[in-house]
């Protein structure tokens, strides 16, 4: 927010590295690409997690008390937007719709959702 991009992006991978595959550093690291028009970068970042996503290794678990919830709906729309940037709308698509089915009024990703190329 004042402009210290480089500095955060450094402080994000730092506390990404640490066990667990901590996901808020994740989102906030490849918020800050995003920030700076580096949707390649943001992307490289969540793909260990987005892959995770996809192969079900993680999921939304309502013990979790909401938290994994609310970035995994964030990382998902993260993906969906750098795909999206990219030019890369079959991706942005699938992501935007797993946005979608976790939380409905997620930001703006119903309009992005429609706004994308209809499919093949």
């Amino acid at each position: 927010e004042m402009g210290l991009l480089d500095e955060a992006i450094g402080e994000f991978q730092k506390a990404a590295r640490a066990p667990g595959r901590p996901l808020r550093p994740l989102e906030a690291l490849a918020g800050c690409f995003l920030a700076r028009d580096e949707p390649a970068l943001a992307l490289a970042a969540l793909d260990g997690v987005a892959r995770d996503v996809e192969a079900g290794r993680l999921a939304v678990h309502p013990a979790d008390g909401g938290a994994c919830e609310a970035s995994l709906v964030g990382l998902c729309y993260l993906v969906a937007s750098a795909s999206e940037r990219l030019g890369r709308a079959s991706d942005a698509r699938r992501w935007y719709v797993r946005v979608l089915a976790l939380d409905y009024a997620f930001r703006d990703a119903a309009a992005r959702l429609a706004s994308l190329p209809a499919p093949d």
